[in-house]
């Protein structure tokens, strides 16, 4: 991206009042600690939650060219969390993404993350904290 394209970039995004959003990233292998992340783009109403005769919208933040590429979010919500799982050979493993407006919950969500990893997968070859071999 040229000055120009990123100058214009950041000038709509704070004309637009656009949030920052809190990035936790989680595996087996380990806990990120939490990124910030600017949204640079919402779509509101990408698709909606029904619970009976209650309908909630979700809105898609999109945040570029990282992944997470957009995250969506109830109405209302102030985090959301977004699991995926695969397999290998032989394997079943799982990934998750928490996305949160304020620091203060992500850092919690990281420190009861990492937590729950370290209790539930000890791997005395890994650092848990940083996803390295020791």
């Amino acid at each position: 991206m040229g000055i120009v394209e990123e100058y214009l970039k950041n000038k709509k995004i704070k004309e637009m009042e656009l949030p920052k959003l809190f990035i936790v990233k989680s595996t087996r292998l380990g806990v990120d600690k939490p990124i910030e992340r600017q949204v640079e783009s919402v779509r509101e109403g990408v698709s909606y939650r029904i619970d009976g005769k209650e309908r909630t919208r979700i809105d898609r933040y999109g945040l570029g060219s990282q992944y997470p590429y957009e995250v969506d979010m109830l109405l209302g919500e102030t985090s959301t969390n977004d699991c995926g799982y695969g397999t290998g050979t032989g394997d079943l493993w799982q990934w998750g993404y928490f996305s949160s407006f304020s620091e203060d919950e992500a850092n919690g969500y990281y420190e009861a993350e990492l937590k729950r990893v370290t209790e539930k997968y000890s791997f005395p070859d890994y650092d848990v904290d940083s996803h390295n071999q020791v």
